[in-house]
């Protein structure tokens, strides 16, 4: 799934970028087939428009495990705010029961906290946090890595091989973990959403 720079006169969700979701991609981890990697990135343009993540919001990757086209999982990742140039994420793990009509639960199992106080990476350094059930977390700034011809698609479907993206950043959600977390099944469907509190 991608999304970079709505359409003209579309504006952000919330008209906020920090919850504007550009990928996200989900993926057996390269070498290991037993763990697997969930990202999420949001903020286009980034730090244009925003220099943090959002506060106020929930940022969910959720999980079908029985092909209904409903969340069985939700991994949800919360922010605290900026202080001194410092932002801290937590990360949960929540197995739903069901989703109504108007996008609420019925009724959830608690949060399975899987990762307390990570640091999100500003600069170029990449800070890993390693978390509960084996858990690898990061979260921070990083260089847009979609890929489109802007000025071949302006000019007909003519393409030049030129990278709209190459010198834009987003910021990103990146979380490693054993399969058994996504549920039982191999087959799963993946998406992501942020909402506000």
């Amino acid at each position: 799934m991608a999304d970079h720079l709505d359409a003209p006169g579309l504006p952000s969700p919330a008209l906020n970028t920090r919850v504007d979701i550009t990928d996200h991609y989900a993926f057996q981890k390269p070498g290991d087939r037993h763990r697997s990697v969930l990202i999420l990135n949001v903020n286009p343009l980034a730090p244009t428009h925003a220099n943090e993540f959002r506060t106020d919001a929930v940022y969910e990757t959720l999980v079908d495990t029985n092909g209904d086209a409903r969340p069985d999982i939700a991994f949800r990742y919360r922010f605290t705010r900026k202080d001194g140039g410092e932002q801290f994420a937590r990360v949960s793990r929540v197995e739903l029961q069901r989703e109504l009509e108007d996008g609420h639960l019925e009724r959830e199992h608690d949060d399975d906290v899987l990762v307390e106080h990570a640091p999100v990476s500003f600069g170029s350094e990449a800070r890993i946090t390693h978390g509960e059930h084996g858990v690898r977390f990061f979260a921070g700034f990083r260089s847009d890595p979609f890929f489109f011809d802007l000025l071949g698609f302006l000019n007909g479907l003519k393409f030049t091989g030129s990278d709209f993206f190459a010198d834009k950043n987003v910021f990103g959600i990146a979380l490693e973990m054993p399969n058994g977390l996504l549920g039982r099944n191999p087959k799963i469907g993946v998406w992501t959403r942020p909402w506000s509190l």
